[in-house]
């Protein structure tokens, strides 16, 4: 499937380069009366290794949307409710840049707290069980994904110089460190065992 997908992005490459740009922007005036520029179109071919982290990203922050999700449902504090909305957000973000690069979705049709990635899916499964156990539990469970989610943003963006994708990252790992300060925040007030 990888070949067919850099085969895909030669052929697009080939065509575009055989265009002539008037044909590809158009053609026109701009305001000043003059000609509008050719547009330029840059295709770019995403590493084996941007391609897996993008993969990965889109079914942590699947697991982060659904555990909160489910946190939220059990606990009925805000702080889950409010940081799975960000997370689908989040899920979405990645969701848009695996069609804009034609690749395959592994969240594609799965069910909350399904994984095609079976490390995510144990993953999954012991916060769940942490989380379900006691609030604080779930508290800890957050502060575990905004920490994993961090270091894998954190090698995401080492990994690449795509402009695209380091702006996506650049954006959830703000978000990010924002969610673990909350949780933190949150686990600082309880009482002391």
């Amino acid at each position: 499937m990888r070949i067919i997908r850099i085969i895909t992005a030669a052929l697009v490459a080939v065509t575009l380069a055989a265009t002539p740009m008037a044909a590809l922007a158009g053609k026109g005036k701009g305001k000043s009366g003059g000609s509008v520029p050719p547009a330029t179109t840059v295709v770019t071919t995403l590493s084996a290794e941007e391609i897996a982290d993008l993969q990965w990203m889109r079914e942590e922050e699947k697991l982060a949307r659904d555990i909160y999700d489910a946190m939220s449902a059990r606990w009925s504090q805000p702080i889950f409710a409010n940081i799975a909305r960000s997370e689908q957000t989040h899920f979405e973000a990645i969701g848009e840049k695996l069609v804009l690069f034609g690749i395959d979705d592994p969240a594609a049709l799965t069910a909350p707290g399904v994984f095609t990635d079976q490390t995510l899916q144990s993953l999954y499964n012991e916060l769940f069980d942490q989380g379900w156990a006691s609030y604080e539990g779930a508290l800890e469970a957050g502060v575990t994904i905004e920490e994993t989610d961090i270091a894998d943003l954190d090698a995401a963006i080492a990994a690449t110089d795509v402009r695209t994708l380091l702006k996506t990252y650049q954006n959830l790992l703000k978000a990010s460190e924002k969610h673990l300060k909350s949780f933190e925040k949150l686990l600082s007030k309880l009482p002391a065992k």
